[in-house]
C-alpha cells in the first residue's frame, strides 16, 4: 500500500511510502451519506484523497469491504498513520502522518523522545517501576555492549521470563511481562506501568511470543542519546564499603583477613568473604557476610530499600557452588523475574492484617541486633528485633528473629526461629499462596534446567507437589557432576503443618497459612490476641555431594538449636516461662 506525500508543500506528490504490517492505522473513508468506514490495513482497506482506488499489499485491486459505521456526516475523514517496524524507511520510523482528505494535506509530527516511558517498567533508585531488576547497580553486572544492544535490539538476547506474554479473557486481551503466577492467578506488568491480575478461571488463551516484551528504540533516540544513556547506566554501581569483624569468641591471634570471591559469571559484583577457621562474619550497615573456613556461606541482609524485609542472599553450598539465584539476578545468566520477592532465603507474608509484606507493600523494619553475632561451639548465632509497619506507618506487631547456623559435613544448616507479638492490638495472618519460608534456587538447578523437587511424601516435580502437605521438600540439581540442593523443613511443632508452593523456575515455599489458596480446605485466618506470642520455626539445609541426608540434618538442627531458656531480646519476656511450642491463645479459623 502506498501513501503519496507532498513534503515540499507545492501541491505535487514528491514521495511515496510503502506500509507494512508493523504500523498502526485508523482512518475513515469517503462514503459520505452512505455511512463512514473505520478501517485498518487489511484486505479491503483503502487510502488516498479523491482517488477511487484501493489496494492490497500485493497491489491487486479489490473493493472496500470494511463495515459501515454511519451514516455520520457529509464529507471525508482523517487518518493517522504511524510506523515503527524495520521495513519502514529509517527517516520515517517513529513519525506520525496525519492525513486530511478535505484539505489534501499530510501533517507530519515527529515527537520528541525523552525516555520517560522507560520508567513504566524499569526502576533506577527511587524512580520508576519494578517490573525488572533495578538499574541502580547495572554497571556491575552488564557490559556496555549488552546495555546498548538491549535498548536498540531487545530481541537479540532475551532473558528468561521477559518474552512478551499475551493473555485473553472472554472480554479483553492483555500483553506484557509475566510478574507472578500461582495456581489461581497470574499477574502481568503492562507497558503502561500497571499490574493486571487475571484469575486463571477467566483465561481463555495464553501465548508466549518469540520476541521481547520491551520495544526497540533503535530509531527514536539519536545515536548520541543512546551512547550517553548507555554510559550513564554503565556508571551505576553499588557501594562496596564493608567493615571486617571476627567474633570475640573465636578471634585468632592474627587479625582476620577478608578476601574477594571470584564472580560466578561476567557482571557479578564481588563480595568480601572473611577468612579463618570455622564460621566468620563481616558486618556493615546493611548486612552480615558469612563464611566458613574460608568458603562463602551467605549474606544476611537486614536493611534494603527495595526488599523491605530481612533475607539471606547469594547462599553457597559447601565447595563454593552457588545454591540460590544470584542476587541481584544477572541478565543473560538468570531469569530476572521476582527479583524483589525471591532474593535467596526468606520469611515473608502476603497478608498480615491486610498488609502485604511479600510484595514489599509493608516493611519489616530492622530495629537492632538484640543478640550480636557470636560464634561458639561451632555455631553462629544472632538475634534481631523488627517492627512490621503498614504503608501508612502503623506498627502492626513486633518480630523477633533468632538465627542459628551450623556446619555438618557437606552442608550448612540454618534455623530461623520467629516470634510475633503486639502489646497494642490483635493482628491476623491471612490465607495466601505467598506466605511462609521460601527459597529461590540457583538457575543451574531449577527444574527448567534438569533439577527436581522431591517431598517427604515421595512426590516429585513442582507440579505434583504444589499445594500438598509435607514435612520437608528438597530442590536438587547437578552442577559440574556434583549434586547440589536446598532442603526446607517446617518444624513439626509449628501451629499446623505446611502446604507447599512450588514452581519449576526455582521457587519453593513452606506455607502453613494458605489452606484455601492451596486448595486444601476453607479459608484460614490466624488471629493473635494482644499480649500473646505467635511462634514459627523453619530450617534449611544447603548441601553438596552424595551420601548426605538433608532432611535428617535439618531435623537434627531444629532439635538442637537454641530455644526454651534463652531470652530473645523482648524486654522482660523470654522463653524461660514457655513450654516448647505451646499453642498460645491465637485463634485459628
Amino acid at each position: 500500500m502506498v501513501l503519496v506525500i507532498d513534503t515540499a508543500g507545492d501541491g505535487k506528490a514528491d514521495r511515496t511510502l510503502t506500509f507494512d504490517t508493523g504500523f498502526h492505522w485508523l482512518g475513515t473513508d469517503n462514503d459520505q451519506t452512505t455511512g463512514d468506514r473505520v478501517f485498518m490495513p487489511f484486505l479491503g482497506a483503502h487510502f488516498g484523497w479523491n482517488h477511487p482506488w484501493c489496494a492490497h499489499w500485493g497491489t491487486e485491486a479489490h473493493p472496500p469491504n470494511v463495515p459501515v459505521s454511519g451514516p455520520l456526516f457529509e464529507g471525508s475523514g482523517t487518518a493517522v498513520v504511524f510506523g515503527d517496524s524495520p521495513q519502514f524507511p529509517s527517516t520515517h520510523r517513529g513519525v506520525f502522518f496525519i492525513n486530511d482528505w478535505l484539505r489534501k494535506t499530510t501533517f507530519v509530527w515527529r515527537p520528541h523522545w525523552d525516555g520517560a516511558g522507560c520508567f513504566n517498567c524499569h526502576r533506577l533508585g527511587e524512580h520508576g517501576n519494578g517490573f525488572v531488576p533495578d538499574r541502580a547497580a547495572l554497571g556491575e553486572r552488564a557490559t556496555a555492549r549488552h546495555i546498548v544492544q538491549s535498548m536498540l535490539e531487545p530481541n537479540a538476547v532475551i532473558t528468561e521470563g521477559f518474552r512478551l506474554q499475551t493473555v485473553e479473557t472472554a472480554d479483553a486481551e492483555y500483553s506484557g511481562i509475566l510478574l507472578e503466577e500461582s495456581g489461581l492467578s497470574l499477574t502481568l506488568g503492562l507497558a503502561t506501568g500497571q499490574r493486571q491480575v487475571l484469575p486463571k478461571s477467566r483465561i481463555t488463551s495464553r501465548t508466549t511470543a518469540a520476541t521481547s516484551a520491551m520495544a526497540a528504540y533503535d530509531t527514536v533516540p539519536t545515536p548520541q542519546y543512546a551512547a550517553d544513556l548507555g554510559a550513564y547506566l554503565l556508571a551505576q554501581k553499588a557501594d562496596e564499603a564493608v567493615t571486617t569483624q571476627a567474633s570475640a569468641a573465636t578471634t585468632p591471634s592474627a587479625p582476620g583477613v577478608a578476601r574477594r570471591s571470584g564472580a560466578a559469571a561476567p557482571g557479578l559484583s564481588l563480595t568480601v568473604w572473611p577468612e579463618g577457621d570455622g564460621f566468620r562474619f563481616t558486618e556493615s550497615s546493611d548486612r552480615l557476610v558469612i563464611a566458613h573456613s574460608g568458603q562463602p556461606v551467605a549474606e544476611f541482609v537486614f536493611r534494603d530499600e527495595r526488599i523491605l524485609r530481612p533475607y539471606f542472599a547469594n547462599v553457597h553450598a559447601p565447595g563454593g557452588v552457588k545454591a540460590t539465584r544470584n542476587y541481584p539476578p544477572v541478565a543473560g545468566v538468570d531469569a530476572i523475574d521476582h527479583d524483589t520477592m525471591h532474593p535467596g532465603l526468606w520469611l515473608a507474608f502476603g497478608d498480615i492484617s491486610g498488609t502485604d509484606f511479600w510484595r514489599n507493600k509493608g516493611r519489616i523494619e530492622h530495629v537492632r541486633f538484640s543478640e550480636p553475632a557470636t560464634v561458639q561451639d561451632g555455631r553462629l548465632t544472632f538475634d534481631t528485633e523488627c517492627r512490621l509497619r503498614a504503608p501508612d506507618g502503623r506498627t502492626l506487631c513486633s518480630l523477633t528473629n533468632r538465627f542459628t547456623l551450623t556446619a555438618p559435613t557437606n552442608a550448612w544448616i540454618l534455623v530461623w526461629d520467629a516470634t510475633f507479638h503486639s502489646d497494642d492490638n490483635d493482628f491476623t495472618l491471612g490465607d495466601q499462596e505467598e506466605m511462609g519460608f521460601g527459597a529461590r534456587v540457583a538457575t543451574a538447578i531449577t527444574e527448567k534446567n534438569g533439577g527436581v523437587i522431591t517431598s517427604s511424601t515421595g512426590l516429585k516435580t513442582a507440579k505434583a507437589t504444589w499445594g500438598q502437605p509435607a514435612e520437608w521438600c528438597a530442590y536438587l540439581g547437578t552442577v559440574d557432576g556434583r549434586s547440589v540442593g536446598v532442603t526446607l523443613m517446617a518444624d513439626p511443632r509449628n501451629f499446623r503443618p505446611s502446604w507447599w508452593h512450588h514452581r519449576d523456575y526455582g521457587v519453593f515455599v513452606a506455607n502453613p497459612f494458605g489452606r484455601d489458596a492451596m486448595k486444601q480446605g476453607a479459608k484460614s485466618a490466624v488471629t493473635v490476641k494482644r499480649g500473646e506470642d505467635f511462634r514459627l520455626r523453619f530450617g534449611a539445609a544447603v548441601h553438596a555431594g552424595s551420601g548426605f541426608d538433608p532432611a535428617a540434618a535439618v531435623r537434627e538442627g531444629l532439635h538442637r538449636s537454641r530455644w526454651i531458656t534463652e531470652r530473645v531480646g523482648m524486654g522482660n519476656r523470654g522463653y524461660s516461662n514457655l513450654l516448647p511450642f505451646r499453642r498460645r491463645k491465637s485463634r485459628q479459623v
